[in-house]
């Protein structure tokens, strides 16, 4: 072998080498990609809805709206712990609801019902009394229950005068259970008169509180309520009537009212 063949020679295997070399670094990325294929994702998923966490409503009503992905034809909610059915449709209107936290949960279901999606939780508050008023809980009433009643956005206040009015007798009212004030914050002076079966009425006065009764929110106590019939209990404007520390009555706003709907 001259020295030129033997040039040849070399450079040949070295190729030969290389170019096996190369194919199977091709052929191991090749196989890798194969084998780490995934198939796209076919889970429905929530891709919008029109509410937001932590929102906060001013109407008690409120319509959610929501859309899916291109897997998600069919969805179900979930609201205040009430399971709806599985339906196509893509909003839901909920009405009258009570002033409060409330929890709207939804799923969306592929075509099967066999695929669902992660459930998305929406926590939100609805606030539609704006004071000063009277704000009542539960605001529908099926049962035998003892009502809740609050003013809302007050200041200042030393006394209270509130008239409800029963529609069509859909209702009887028991006792008027006031809050409890520690003895040394002063005194709640109660007088009640349900002479009338389609009325009752609630005077308070706050004894020894200076400043009067302020906040947000403040609890006067219960009301019980045995429902007969359905109809309503409303609040009187007219007749109801709010005094600050000076004597003066208070310009009220807003005034709840509860739906007996046995």
């Amino acid at each position: 072998m001259n020295y030129i063949d033997h040039i040849y020679t070399a450079d040949s295997k070295s190729n030969i080498s290389l170019y096996i070399g190369i194919m199977s670094v091709l052929l191991l990325m090749l196989s890798g990609c194969i084998f780490s294929y995934k198939e796209p994702s076919k889970n429905p998923s929530i891709t919008y809805i029109s509410i937001s966490n932590k929102a906060v409503i001013t109407d008690r009503d409120v319509t959610i709206i929501w859309e899916g992905n291109s897997y998600a034809a069919n969805y179900q909610y979930t609201f205040d712990d009430i399971e709806s059915e599985i339906t196509d449709k893509n909003s839901v209107t909920l009405t009258d609801l009570d002033d409060g936290n409330h929890l709207f949960i939804l799923r969306a279901y592929d075509d099967s019902l066999k695929l669902k999606s992660s459930p998305l939780l929406i926590n939100f508050t609805v606030d539609a009394i704006t004071g000063p008023g009277v704000l009542l809980f539960p605001r529908k009433i099926t049962e035998q229950t003892s009502l809740s009643i609050s003013l809302v956005d007050v200041d200042d206040i030393m006394a209270v005068h509130i008239e409800f009015d029963c529609e069509n007798k859909c209702a009887s009212f028991g006792a008027f259970v006031p809050k409890t004030i520690p003895s040394n914050s002063g005194e709640m002076i109660v007088l009640t008169d349900n002479s009338d079966q389609d009325r009752y009425i609630i005077d308070i006065a706050f004894a020894g509180i200076t400043e009067g009764i302020s906040g947000s929110v403040y609890n006067l106590g219960t009301l019980y309520i045995n429902p007969l019939r359905i109809g309503s209990i409303t609040i009187d404007s007219s007749k109801t009537i709010f005094r600050n520390t000076a004597n003066e009555t208070i310009t009220l706003n807003d005034l709840d009212f509860v739906r007996v709907i046995k």
